[in-house]
This record gives C-alpha cells, sequence and structure tokens, in this order.
C-alpha cells in the first residue's frame, strides 16, 4: 500500500534504506502459543523465475468514472460461482490521500479469461454505487485498506485493515458474504492487532488450516520490514505472530515500507512471495522464493515493475500480475511466465 506521502518522516528516518513436502514446516494451529519457526532453508537459485511475456494492459478504467478521476490502490481479484470475475479495492478521488481511504470498490467484469480483458472489462457494480464496504468510525475505524477476498466453503472471506489507535495497534478486520455482492462484518472487534501499521492481509489455506500473511516489523525492539503470518482453522482465533521473511539488509522504519502487499502462491512445488518497496520505488516488486511457504530470505530472485501487485492463475495455469495505484488510472494486467533459474 503506498504510504510514501504520507509516511515521508518516517521513511526519511529510516533512511538517516503445491503442496507442502515437510511437515516440519506446517504451522501449529489455533490456540497453539507461537506458529512453529522453520528450520530449513532452501537454495532459492535453482527456483524458476517469473518474466512478463507481453506489455501490461489496463483491466479497469477508474480514471473515467462519474465523479472521478479516482484511483484504485491494494486490491483483490476472484472468480465467482456467478462465473464472473469480482475486483475489490481501496478507492479514493485523486490524489493520493491516504488516511482518507473510506471505501472499497466492487467492479465486476464477464470476460471469464483474463487474457482477453481490456479497458472496459470491468463495470461498476450497481449495488451502493459499486462500493462493497464503507468505513465504520464507531467500530474505531479509522481507515479501510488493502481487502482480499477468497472462497470459504459455502461462503466468501474478505480481510482488511481498518487502521485503529496508533500504528502500533493496527487492526486486521474480517467480513463475509454470500454473493459477494452484500457484505458483513464478523464481529465488532477486529481479529487482531498488531505493530508497525499492520497491514495488507491476504490468505491462504491448506487442507484445514489458514494462513494469514501480512506487513509487519520484526519486531518492537528491530524494525526491519517483513512479512508476518499467523494461523486459524475457524478464521476467528488466530496464531501469536511469526516472521515469514525479515529484510535483515534494509534500515529500520516505522511502517515496514519494504514490504508492503505480500502475496504468496506456489508454482510447480517452490512458494513465491512477492512485496512492493516504495522506498526503493513506487512500482519496485520484489520477488522471494522457497521451498516452504513460512520461510523466505534474502536476497530476492527478481524484481518486477508493479505496484500492490496481486497474483491470479486461470484452471490452466497461466498466471497474471496485477499493477494499480494513485496516479495510475485503474487497474492493470499482464500475463506472465515461468522461466528456468540459474
Amino acid at each position: 500500500m503506498l504510504r510514501w506521502i504520507a509516511l515521508t518522516v518516517a521513511s526519511l528516518a529510516g533512511l538517516v534504506f503445491g503442496a507442502i513436502t515437510h511437515r516440519s514446516w506446517m504451522p501449529r494451529l489455533s490456540g497453539d502459543p507461537q506458529p512453529p519457526l522453520p528450520t530449513r532453508r532452501d537454495d532459492s537459485s535453482a527456483c524458476p523465475r517469473l518474466v512478463a511475456r507481453a506489455a501490461r494492459k489496463r483491466v479497469f478504467d477508474a480514471a473515467h468514472l462519474a465523479g472521478g478521476p479516482d484511483y484504485v490502490n491494494d486490491h483483490t481479484l476472484i472468480f465467482g460461482a456467478d462465473q464472473r470475475w469480482h475486483l475489490f479495492g481501496i478507492f479514493h478521488q485523486e490524489p493520493f490521500a491516504g488516511e482518507a481511504e473510506h471505501d472499497f470498490v466492487h467492479a465486476i467484469s464477464e470476460v471469464r479469461d483474463p487474457a482477453d480483458w481490456d479497458a472496459s472489462s470491468f463495470h461498476l457494480s450497481p449495488l451502493a454505487g459499486g462500493v462493497a464496504l464503507s468505513l465504520r468510525a464507531d467500530l474505531g475505524e479509522t481507515h479501510l485498506w488493502a481487502p482480499h477476498v477468497v472462497r470459504a466453503d459455502d461462503r466468501y472471506v474478505m480481510v482488511f485493515q481498518s487502521g485503529g489507535g496508533d500504528g502500533d495497534r493496527s487492526q486486521i478486520r474480517l467480513a463475509e458474504s454470500t454473493d459477494l455482492q452484500r457484505w458483513t462484518r464478523v464481529g465488532s472487534d477486529a481479529l487482531f492487532e498488531d505493530i508497525c501499521v499492520a497491514r495488507d492481509p491476504m490468505l491462504r489455506r491448506s487442507g484445514e488450516t489458514w494462513t494469514l500473511y501480512y506487513t509487519r516489523c520484526s519486531s518492537d525492539q528491530d524494525r526491519r520490514s517483513g512479512v508476518a503470518y499467523r494461523t486459524s482453522r475457524d478464521l476467528r482465533t488466530w496464531s501469536a505472530p511469526a516472521m515469514a521473511l525479515i529484510l535483515e539488509s534494509t534500515p529500520t522504519m516505522a511502517n515496514s515500507g519494504y514490504t508492503e502487499s505480500p502475496f504468496v502462491f506456489e508454482r510447480d512445488g517452490w512458494y513465491y512471495l512477492t512485496v512492493t518497496s516504495y522506498p526503493v520505488a513506487f512500482d519496485a516488486t520484489f520477488v522471494y522464493c522457497s521451498r516452504s511457504p513460512f520461510h523466505f530470505s534474502e536476497p530476492p530472485i527478481a524484481r518486477l515493475q508493479a505496484h500492490a501487485a496481486e497474483w491470479i492463475f486461470t484452471s490452466s495455469g497461466q498466471a497474471f500480475m496485477t499493477h494499480c495505484g494513485p496516479g495510475q488510472g485503474g487497474v492493470w494486467a499482464s500475463p506472465m511466465v515461468t522461466v528456468s533459474g540459474d
């Protein structure tokens, strides 16, 4: 999530820079005091690289909506049971105003193959003017950031960040829907709070275990940028945090700015983690690779050009990486391919 304007002071202070194949890598479930720390490191040099197959193209035009221009920041895409693609994301009028981001946009596409998407493919949902969820100040929410939507059995769930009292009490919340159109928060309290402007959550499921990855620094004493994770069986009760990635080579920051928008996925037995590093560049997305979904380490295997990248995969296995942000005119997508590692 782009915070290079709102957190300029903190940034300058910091610069004054598949299947799980080994049971020991499985996280403990809800109720255990701490997920286990992985004990094995892998040589990521053999990991296949991800490269763009073609130039990216705009797939949702937010610049020409009525009342715009608007922007979409951190977002999520899901193919629904209605055989349509649904896009949800941070939504605000230009220019960028991170603390004033109070709504999630909802756009829909009937074009099933992402390879055929163009700027006219997604249109706003007719419900609530295309707004899926709005801020609830009465619950202590101060903004709405970074939704991520997945299917959970007979319903859909959305995790998101809703601000909080301060950066070290950042809230991660949950909402649910049966049709991707009408969303209801699950309870009035946050799932949990965490430090370093904890944000940008994403969910993965393995068997009966859910893993929630999110941006967070390594600790409140050593604020190196990182990606944390927690585990749960019921999406309500979560384990204590553990770190999937800590960037030891970067300077400390108040907001873990080198590891925004984490996204984890598996390809051919390798797990990939992508993060956006706004202190490097607005569209600097770095790729880390491991045989374990719970441990990634430096150096990255690639740098890609995207901000707040999400990844989607078709039934045939084709991969697409997205791009968005203030001043970008909406959401873009690039077809991606893998090439052999070194």
